[in-house]
């Protein structure tokens, strides 16, 4: 049994990005496969160098301690088809990453908690994937 979900935990539509909707593929992700995660969202200000993620990853009962991400150094990296400084409008982020065969099974968390260079929330996500029974 694998499955996937995701909540918006944003304070109404007072942070810097709206997610529309997220998607995978394939549906549900499966281990040791490429991960294609089509994001729709609309930025509502300017992204700027220095806007950064808090990331807490849990799985089963352990929980890893939480990682801050650069997220324009992180585009660069990943090749992302946006770059800083992002302007307001309506975007489709596309990105493709292999799960490896070794990732264990269990039900992770993935909290995601997004803020703009001046501190302001720019996203709030809270993932659920299960892998295997």
């Amino acid at each position: 049994f694998d499955s996937w979900g995701y909540t918006d935990c944003a304070g109404a539509d007072l942070d810097a990005v709206q997610i529309q909707s997220i998607s995978v593929s394939p549906d549900p992700p499966k281990i040791g496969e490429k991960l294609t995660v089509i994001i729709d969202a609309e930025v509502k200000e300017v992204i700027e160098e220095g806007a950064n993620a808090d990331v807490t990853v849990k799985f089963g009962r352990i929980k890893l301690p939480k990682t801050r991400f650069d997220l324009c150094e992180e585009a660069r990296k990943a090749n992302a088809m946006i770059s800083c400084p992002v302007e307001p409008g309506v975007y489709q982020i596309v990105q493709s990453v292999d799960l490896p065969k070794e990732v264990p099974k269990a039900k992770y968390t993935i909290d995601v908690d997004a803020y703009t260079v001046t501190e302001h929330p720019m996203a709030c996500l809270e993932f659920a994937v299960q892998f295997g029974p």
